[in-house]
C-alpha cells in the first residue's frame, strides 16, 4: 500500500486488538432467505482476514473472544488500536456504512481512525456514509459498552465498525464477498493510521 511502510515487518511489536462481534450464542443480525447470513459468522470472516493482513506486516493481533463486552473492551489496554467488527440490519432505514466511537470520551485518534475506516469501506462497497449533525461523515458517537471500556484504557484508537446492512441480502456468498472487500478496506485504514505514528515513535 502506498500509505504504509514497505520495509519487512514495519510494525513489529505493535499490538492491535480485534473483536469479531457476537457469537453463536448471541449471533447478532441476520440476512434474508434463502441463506439467512449470520452476522457473527461474517464478523469472524472479517477478523480472520484482517488478522492475516496485519500479521504479514508484523502487527501482533489479539482476539479476545467471549460475550462480556466490558471485559473485551478492557483488553484494549496497552494496544495501539482496538477495532470491533460488526454488520447491521434494520429494514426501516436506508442502507449505509459507518464507524462508531464512544460518546463524550472518544479520543482524537478514535475519531480519525473511525472516519478513515468509514470512508474506505464506503468507497470499497459503493455505499453512502451515514452523516449525523456535528460529526465527521461516517462517524457515529454512541454509548456502547465495549467502546466505553476500551476508551477507559490507554489505547489510542477505539472504533466499532458496521460494514453494511446484511438484511439487504439473501446470498451468503455475496455477503462473504462484500465482507471481505470491507475487511480489506478496514485493514488498509488501520495500517494507514498506524504508519505515521510508528514512524514518529508515538506507538
Amino acid at each position: 500500500m502506498s500509505d504504509t511502510c514497505d520495509e519487512d515487518d514495519p510494525f513489529s511489536g505493535v499490538r492491535v486488538v480485534l473483536d469479531p462481534g457476537h457469537s453463536p450464542e448471541k449471533p447478532g443480525a441476520r440476512g434474508l432467505p434463502p441463506d439467512v447470513p449470520q452476522e457473527h459468522e461474517l464478523n469472524q470472516l472479517q477478523c480472520d482476514w484482517i488478522c492475516q493482513r496485519l500479521g504479514e506486516l508484523g502487527v501482533a493481533v489479539e482476539v479476545p473472544g467471549g460475550d462480556d463486552l466490558e471485559a473485551i473492551g478492557r483488553r484494549a489496554h496497552g494496544a495501539a488500536a482496538f477495532v470491533s467488527l460488526h454488520h447491521n440490519a434494520h429494514d426501516r432505514i436506508d442502507h449505509h456504512t459507518f464507524a462508531c466511537v464512544a460518546s463524550y470520551r472518544a479520543s482524537v485518534g478514535s475519531i480519525e481512525l473511525a472516519a478513515d475506516i468509514a470512508k474506505r469501506v464506503g468507497a470499497a462497497l459503493s455505499m453512502r456514509l451515514r452523516c449525523d449533525a456535528g460529526c465527521l461523515p461516517g462517524v457515529v458517537h454512541q454509548e456502547l459498552a465495549v467502546l466505553r471500556a476500551a476508551e477507559l484504557t490507554d489505547c489510542q484508537a477505539c472504533v466499532l465498525v458496521e460494514s453494511y446492512f446484511i438484511d439487504h441480502y439473501g446470498s451468503l456468498r455475496l455477503c462473504e464477498k462484500r465482507s471481505l472487500i470491507a475487511a480489506d478496506a478496514i485493514a488498509d485504514a488501520i495500517l494507514a493510521w498506524l504508519a505515521p505514528r510508528v514512524a514518529a515513535g508515538l506507538i
